[in-house]
Parts: C-alpha cells; sequence; structure tokens
C-alpha cells in the first residue's frame, strides 16, 4: 500500500515537471516569434499557424496595420475588408483551436486581384465602367480559397482590365513600385507591401 502511494506520488511529481517543461518551452518558443508577422512567408506563417504559436487574429492584423501604414504611398490596394478580415480570422482561430484546421492555408490572410469575382465586396477590374459593381457570387478561386480557411484581407489594385504590363493604367490611380517608386510595379498586383521599400 505504501508502494503504491510512493509510486503515485512520484508519478504525480514527473507530470508535474515534465508540464511544467513543457509551459516553459512553449513560452521561450513563443517568445522567439519573428518582429515582422507581415512578412512572413505563406509556410511559415502556416507552420507557426498550425503549432499554436502565433493566431489568425495576430497574423492578420499585423497584415491590416502593414496596409495601414504603406498602401497610402504604394497604392496597391483597391479595397480593404478589414472588418470581415478579422471576423473571419477570429472564426478561423476558433475553428484551429477545436483541431478544425482545414488546410494549410486556414487562418492565412490573402488579397486577390480585384478581376475575381468577391460575392458582397466590389470588383473593378481597376476600371472607372466597373467602379461601383459588387458581385452576388464569387468566382471560382475565391470559393476554393474560402473553402480551405484563408482571410481574405481585400482586393488588389492592377492594370485596368490585366490589359498592359505597369500597373500605371488604372482608375484607381497607378500601383506604385515599392523599392523605388519611380519605377513602374510591372503590371498588376505586383506592389507588395514590403517593408524593404518605402517607410
Amino acid at each position: 500500500m505504501r508502494q503504491d502511494r510512493r509510486d503515485f506520488l512520484k508519478l504525480t511529481a514527473c507530470a508535474y515537471a515534465a508540464a511544467a517543461v513543457s509551459t516553459g518551452m512553449q513560452a521561450a518558443q513563443r517568445q522567439k516569434l519573428p518582429e515582422d508577422l507581415a512578412g512572413l512567408s505563406l509556410s511559415d506563417a502556416s507552420d507557426l499557424l498550425r503549432a499554436r504559436r502565433v493566431s489568425p487574429v495576430e497574423l492578420t492584423n499585423a497584415c491590416l496595420a502593414r496596409i495601414e501604414r504603406l498602401n497610402p504611398i504604394v497604392n496597391a490596394f483597391i479595397t480593404v475588408t478589414a472588418a470581415q478580415a478579422l471576423a473571419d480570422a477570429k472564426a478561423a482561430e476558433s475553428d484551429i483551436a477545436k483541431g478544425r484546421r482545414r488546410s494549410p492555408l486556414h487562418g492565412i490572410p490573402v488579397a486577390l486581384k480585384d478581376l475575381f469575382d468577391t460575392s458582397g465586396v466590389r470588383t473593378t477590374a481597376a476600371s472607372a465602367i466597373f467602379a461601383d459593381r459588387v458581385p452576388s457570387e464569387d468566382a471560382d478561386v475565391v470559393r476554393r480559397l474560402k473553402a480551405a480557411g484563408a482571410v481574405l484581407l481585400g482586393k488588389l489594385n492592377m492594370q485596368e482590365f490585366a490589359y498592359g504590363d505597369t500597373s500605371a493604367q488604372s482608375h484607381f490611380g497607378p500601383v506604385r513600385n515599392p523599392w523605388n517608386r519611380e519605377y513602374v510595379a510591372g503590371g498588376s498586383e505586383a506592389a507588395l507591401l514590403d517593408d524593404s521599400g518605402p517607410q
């Protein structure tokens, strides 16, 4: 009887010690997170989300903060869907916490060229003709991204009707090259919001 009690106490002490070590390791790993969450590769962001070292909400907030800071300079976005993006990020966070991760894209913030129809979100093709057009259905690629759990940040500026290679001809103003605003962005939404560009 005493031996059983001793064994039980040893096992309990070992379990507490293991839990403490695990908690300490998780805290240490969390401290090593990259400072620039918005600059992560898709693969790195997905790995961090899967390991629950970063949340979809943290990742989305980091991207939205970068958009707010840099979009006035580079004009990469025509429409930013911040409120819906945060709602979708919260839903993804809840699903992932419950073990319902849909795909490697679940909780990943993405932006779409403003050529793809998005239900309830205007799709302009960067043209005055469609400046106020709001589709009632998603394009197939949008449906697939949503089914995979991706978080839509908004719609990207582009060459009008994607007919050209400079991205300078847009009803919403030219997309500017983030590394050198004297250069063209190279067509469509090539001016990604990158911190190595304008400050």
